[in-house]
């Protein structure tokens, strides 16, 4: 259809903070660029998550922070999932999300407080660190569990 189109490892992007020492990396699976219309693309193979939309948001706007000679072209965020597909558009990536994004590099970055612990058995399995080294760590699957009188 008269797209440029690179992938994966081509859309590599670093972005640096200037007042933190922290750098914001990614790569997204396809940028479709024709004239001054650049689609961000990302294919998913599972259910839509309200984190796949947040993630081409981000994609969205940290590309152009990376790539100057996109500065001034619209840029649209599309998810492809196997059955359907979801169009972004750029007023998504509006100020508001854009505060959020930053308030969230800041929290993260910051090494002064540390990060509130939320432990959970779907987190700790993954985590090679021992109950030994981290009292809050979850052992078994957190499930609740209840009786009936009645039955």
């Amino acid at each position: 259809q008269g797209y440029e189109v690179t992938r994966e490892s081509q859309n590599q992007f670093t972005v640096k903070a200037q007042k933190l020492t922290v750098a914001i990396a990614g790569k997204c699976d396809l940028i479709a660029r024709q004239e001054d219309l650049v689609w961000i693309i990302d294919v998913k193979t599972g259910r839509p998550r309200a984190s796949d939309q947040a993630q081409v948001m981000i994609y969205m706007y940290l590309l152009l922070l990376a790539r100057p000679e996109l500065q001034g072209m619209k840029i649209k965020g599309l998810l492809v999932y196997g059955d359907h597909e979801h169009v972004i558009e750029p007023e998504g990536v509006d100020r508001q999300f854009v505060q959020a994004l930053q308030s969230l590099i800041k929290r993260l970055a910051n090494t002064r407080e540390p990060a509130v612990k939320v432990p959970a058995w779907s987190e700790c399995q993954f985590c090679d660190i021992s109950a030994i080294h981290c009292p809050e760590r979850v052992e078994q699957p957190d499930r609740a569990v209840g009786t009936i009188d009645h039955l």
